[in-house]
């Protein structure tokens, strides 16, 4: 009787963990440069870089648009649904997660982190 209940149980967890990592797209994305996600349209994906500063941020109603650019130079146009981070502008690194969209030459972001300048420093 212990084996039959052992089994249920582990029966039942390997369908829940199958069923978490099958509706969470986010769950082990990959970070990949900007030249990867071009070419990967509509996977979830991680993306780091930084704010590409001469380019305007574009506010609009609770959705916000701005270009990043990677160390190899490739940039990205990102649309992002929410609040802007504060000091967003200030930030030294942006990741940001979500898919990109061949069609409108624009990465969709779901989730949203900046790395902003340290100001407690120590200056040498």
């Amino acid at each position: 009787m212990k084996s039959k209940n052992i089994v249920i149980f582990l029966g039942a967890l390997i369908l829940l963990l199958v069923g978490i990592f099958s509706l969470s797209d986010n769950i082990l994305s990959p970070y990949v440069p900007i030249s990867e996600v071009k070419k990967r349209p509509n996977k979830f994906v991680q993306v780091m870089g930084q704010l590409k500063k001469d380019v305007s941020i574009i506010e609009t109603g609770n959705k916000f648009t701005f270009v990043m650019i990677d160390e190899s130079g490739e940039t990205l146009n990102v649309t992002h649904e929410g609040i802007k981070p504060m000091n967003f502008e200030h930030s030294t690194e942006v990741v940001t997660s979500g898919k990109y969209d061949r069609k409108n030459d624009v990465f969709f972001s779901k989730r949203i982190l900046t790395k902003c300048p340290s100001k407690y420093k120590k200056e040498l």
